[in-house]
Order: C-alpha cells, then structure tokens, then sequence
C-alpha cells in the first residue's frame, strides 16, 4: 500500500494493517488498500481524502491503534495530532469460598454442610476519551496501568466428635473478601483521566450443620457471597468502541491515533 499517501504520510502508518485481509469493498477502488475493517465509529480514522461513490474510505478503515497493558510514558507517532482513548480499570478480585462444617455423632454418623461460593470481583471501570482531543503539543503521554485486586481466601473447613448430644454443632469459616482493582491513569497535558478498579467479591458464608434430638441433623449450606460492583468512570457512547473487560483483567488503555 506505498501507493497511497496523505500529507505525506503512508495511509499504511493512518490504518491499523496488522493481519489485514483483502477486503474488496476498497481493493475494487483501490488496488492494493489494505486494512482492517471494524463495525465501531469510534475505532475509524478521521476523513481521508480516497473516495468511493462519494463516501469517505475511512468508513472503511480501522484507524492506527495501540493497547498498552503495562504503565509506561509514550510518544505521540510523527504525523498524530488528535487522539480517542478507552481507559479500563482493573478488575477487583474474587471472595473466597466458605468452608464446610461438619458433625459426626457417634451414635447416629455424619453430616456435611457445604460452604457457599465467594462472589465474583466487579468489573474495571472504563472511561471513554472521545473527543478526538488536540495533541499537536501534548509532548508525552503517561499510563498508569491498574492490577487485579487479590482473591480473598478460602474459609477453613471444620469438624469435630460428639456422643450423642444435643444441641451439637460445627460451622465452615467464611471465606474472605477480594480486594478492590486498582485505577487505570491516563495523563495528558497536565489532566489525569482516571477509570476505576472494580470493588472485590464477597466471601462465601461458611456451611453450619447442628444435632437436636430428635429432628436430628439440621442446618443448611453457607449461602454464596455477592459479586462486586464495577468501577466507576466516565462512559460516553459506549457502543463506539470493542473493548475486553472482566473481572479477572488487569487495567490497561487502547489509544487509537488520528491523522488530521
């Protein structure tokens, strides 16, 4: 695609090309355009000036990205004056599991209550940078990419001895809390763009099992902890945009770069 410039630059350096297919709808026009395609408006180039029927070609592009997982300081690419980003923050960890309890009464056996399940971490927050913001003297850009909060540990598991008594228990331990996801940090001419960690699971309660005569064995399971809720940040137009979160993601930031 060295045949296709814009001021100057190679369209190939404008559009994201990685494993780009042949796509026929440009190729037709364009012998040789290469590019990925993609269904969101925000992950378009700005206008470029290769028409089809009147159309933009940019409506058939995906513009020149970059997914940053790890937190580093960044140059802009020679040519980028305006930029979009998704800031995703990371996921908070999972509550552990409860542990079981158990009873065993010599004269009548055993009995078992399982431990409920710890709830699942909370989502990473995202916040959308949209705006196609000037950046023509914006100088480095520096990423602060949030980890996952650490699983809460499983509860101890339990269980004791009786005669025939009366009133005899034994519970599980409760599983712990996950930790809350840690901020993804986006700065940027002297303003930090920040998306939330999502906050941890709950543990799981832990399963209690008792003997009373005569019902005899009773109780119930440890009920399951509540998953987390997600991390806040900014959401704007959020169908613009493919993005990866979870709960078991760390933090990171998709720049997508324009050419103006």
């Amino acid at each position: 695609m060295t045949y296709y410039t814009y001021k100057g630059i190679n369209v190939e350096t404008i559009t994201d090309v990685t494993g780009a297919t042949v796509n026929t709808d440009v190729t037709n026009y364009f012998p040789n355009f290469k590019t990925k395609l993609t269904n969101y408006n925000g992950e378009k180039p700005l206008d470029l000036p290769f028409f089809i029927n009147g159309t933009t070609i940019s409506n058939k592009c995906k513009a020149y990205n970059q997914v940053i997982n790890t937190s580093q300081t960044i140059s802009i690419p020679n040519g980028v004056n305006k930029m979009r980003a998704i800031i995703v923050g990371a996921g908070g960890g999972d509550g552990g599991d409860g542990g079981s309890g158990t009873l065993n009464i010599t004269a009548y056996g055993n009995n078992t209550k399982s431990g409920g399940k710890g709830g699942i971490g909370g989502v990473g927050g995202i916040y959308y940078f949209d705006s196609n913001i000037d950046i023509t003297n914006a100088g480095n850009i520096t990423i602060n990419c949030g980890t996952k909060g650490n699983n809460g540990s499983n509860g101890n598991n339990n269980s004791h001895n009786e005669t025939s008594k009366n009133g005899a228990w034994d519970s599980g331990n409760g599983g712990g809390n996950g930790n809350a996801g840690n901020s993804t940090t986006l700065s940027l001419l002297n303003v930090n763009y920040v998306a939330n960690g999502g906050n941890g699971g709950q543990g799981g309660q832990g399963g209690r099992v008792n003997y009373n005569i005569p019902s005899g064995f009773g109780s119930s399971d440890g009920g399951d902890g509540s998953g987390g809720n997600s991390g806040s940040g900014y959401t704007s137009n959020t169908l613009n945009y493919s993005i990866n979160i979870g709960s078991s993601n760390n933090g990171y930031v998709q720049i997508i770069w324009l050419y103006n």
